[in-house]
């Protein structure tokens, strides 16, 4: 292989990985005039040091599942300042999935839908400086 290093050591080369995930969200998205791919999308309350380790695994299981393109989104809908790592950059290979912070997506995008899950979002969003929905504003 033309590797040179100053210590080798063996590992174990059995590698026993017992793994069912369930994802938040998921769905194939197909099209008549472009490749299709799946959106995965999951929501995360807090700063979770492993985050890019977990959409990892989850890109990997997918992709070996459908074998097309896979899309990832972390929304953050947490209290606190959003901190966590998108992106993984090894010389062997580029990682990344997209990181949203609910507070930074207008509350319109969701208030006025037909759908009630949607709706419900709208109260985690940005909702331009106005009073929180529901609450009325002091007199």
């Amino acid at each position: 292989m033309g590797i040179k290093a100053d210590k080798v050591t063996r590992l174990n080369t059995l590698m026993q990985l017992t793994d069912e995930r369930e994802v938040d969200f998921m769905a194939r998205l197909d099209y008549a005039a472009a490749p299709s791919f799946i959106v995965h999308a999951d929501a995360q309350s807090t700063n979770d040091p492993k985050m890019l380790k977990r959409m990892l695994r989850y890109f990997i299981q997918i992709y070996s599942l459908y074998e097309i393109r896979v899309k990832q989104y972390v929304i953050f809908i947490g209290k606190d300042k959003m901190n966590m790592k998108k992106r993984l950059k090894l010389p062997e290979m580029r990682y990344r999935y997209k990181l949203i912070d609910i507070r930074n997506v207008a509350c319109e995008q969701f208030l006025y839908s037909d759908v009630p899950g949607k709706i419900i979002l709208a109260i985690l969003c940005n909702n331009g400086g106005r009073a929180a929905l529901g609450t009325k504003k002091p007199p």
